[in-house]
């Protein structure tokens, strides 16, 4: 299985956890970048 420290996130998932657990630094603790496009911000 291939390994990353890279993710481009969309909507979905950040609702999903800001719901689950209320905060976004988990995303720290899990890859070393998080992409996030630019409409995703909006």
């Amino acid at each position: 299985m291939l390994e990353t420290n890279i993710i481009v996130i969309n909507t979905a998932p950040l609702i999903s956890i800001i719901a689950a657990i209320g905060d976004l630094r988990i995303l720290q603790s899990l890859y070393t970048q998080v992409l996030v496009p630019f409409e995703v911000c909006q």
